[in-house]
């Protein structure tokens, strides 16, 4: 079975949370198979499902992404898998449109829409559950199957890098990756004293972490706010850890 294309991977964790990211993902679904619709949520740990990733070919996508997470994700057969998962498992489940037995459900997001079946992926992480679901107009052989999988993961691994609830004990790691990301034009040493900032580390502490003097640190401060303008604390942690 020929792979994924990985520089399609590539592009994809680098469009994660972007409106171009679902897009690029319906885009090559759609070449490999009968996949009209995609669609991304996650389940931080004692929350609501969070939608996170859309884009369809077919008509009243976002109404049907609005009544799945406020009306019948519980109703979904993949549902009760996932949730009972280990932390640090993947899933993939195979859904068709007649094992939905909620007939309102059913309506909405599958005949109504022309689905026949949906293939989610998903991986449930230390403190959330993600899942990307592809919505197919044809029951999907095997080949498909395989090359579909191999493209959710690549999928997966954006959202995750993204959207990824940021845990205390990785907490500097993961902003500065995401302010690398988002914020290219910062230093090395800018985006190291930036993160450290955002994660609440007082001056001293940043220093002393980082093997430089107060003055140094308050000055890669002052040049990360330059760069980034005058809002730029409060633009710095909304993209470093939405």
């Amino acid at each position: 079975m020929e792979p994924v294309n990985p520089e399609i991977g590539a592009r994809l964790v680098e469009l994660a949370g972007t409106p171009e990211f679902a897009k690029v993902l319906l885009r090559q679904a759609s070449a490999l198979s009968s996949v009209v619709e995609v669609f991304g949520y996650i389940v931080p740990d004692g929350r609501e499902p969070i939608a996170i990733v859309s884009a369809s070919l077919v008509s009243g996508s976002a109404a049907r992404v609005a009544e799945y997470i406020h009306r019948y994700f519980r109703m979904d057969p993949a549902v009760h898998d996932m949730l009972a998962l280990p932390r640090d498992h993947g899933f993939a489940q195979r859904v068709k449109a007649q094992q939905i037995s909620a007939p309102d459900y059913r309506r909405t997001c599958f005949a109504r829409p022309g689905f026949a079946e949906k293939l989610t992926y998903g991986w449930r992480g230390k403190a959330y559950i993600i899942v990307l679901s592809l919505y197919c107009t044809s029951e999907e052989g095997s080949s498909a199957q395989t090359q579909l999988a191999g493209l959710a993961n690549l999928g997966l691994a954006g959202m995750v890098g993204h959207h990824a609830p940021i845990t205390r004990a990785d907490l500097v790691e993961t902003i500065e990756r995401r302010l690398r990301r988002s914020f290219p034009a910062l230093s090395q040493r800018e985006t190291q004293v930036a993160a450290r900032s955002l994660a609440g580390r007082t001056i001293r502490e940043i220093a002393s972490d980082l093997g430089i003097g107060e003055g140094s640190a308050k000055t890669y401060r002052h040049r990360v706010n330059a760069k980034i303008g005058n809002d730029a604390r409060e633009a710095l942690l909304r993209e470093a850890v939405h």
